[in-house]
């Protein structure tokens, strides 16, 4: 019997000393991996993105700014994977919810699929927060006109004012919740 409650103390002790050793290594890779994101140092950050991810599974935002290095490395389909993954973990509707659904309308729709990209855009547009962003407005305005290129084209930029504005805000950004 002592030898089991000496046992049971020895495992509560490792694991005590465990946990906090993960949340650590979880720290430092999110700071290397938004530093290299920063950078723009996309394949570099993509590795610490995986790294992350191996880590914590469930993390929407690391799907987000995966896919973002995806893009910028021409890996569309690994990029659309990550939103939808993004999506799927979003339980919050947050803003990583709306960009993420008009990152992907802009990609299908650019691939042809008009259809899945304006069911994408439909469900960004639930979300009315525009994001500060005025070229919102101009693009869902054309996108009422069914002047569907022209929307497109402006919702791109709006992506882009978004990723920028994401990138001067990154560092005070947290990313997760530790234990």
């Amino acid at each position: 019997m002592a030898m089991k409650k000496y046992c049971l103390l020895l495992l509560l002790l490792l694991l005590c000393g465990v946990v906090p050793a993960q949340n650590e290594r979880i720290r430092q890779l999110d700071k290397e991996a938004l530093e290299l994101y920063r950078q723009e140092k996309f394949q570099e950050a993509l590795v610490k993105y995986d790294q992350l991810l191996e880590l914590v599974k469930d993390n929407y935002k690391l799907y987000y700014l995966r896919s973002y290095c995806n893009l910028m490395l021409k890996r569309y389909d690994a990029s659309m994977a990550d939103l939808n993954m993004s999506l799927k973990y979003n339980t919050s509707r947050d803003v990583f919810f709306s960009d993420a659904h008009k990152s992907l309308a802009y990609m299908l729709y650019l691939k042809g699929d008009k259809e899945a990209a304006f069911d994408h855009y439909a469900t960004s547009e639930t979300q009315k927060d525009n994001n500060g962003n005025p070229l919102y407005l101009d693009a869902d305005t054309l996108y009422k006109q069914q002047k569907y290129d022209e929307a497109m084209a402006v919702y791109q930029q709006c992506i882009d004012h978004n990723i920028a504005l994401f990138r001067s805000n990154s560092s005070r950004l947290p990313l997760y919740k530790y234990s």
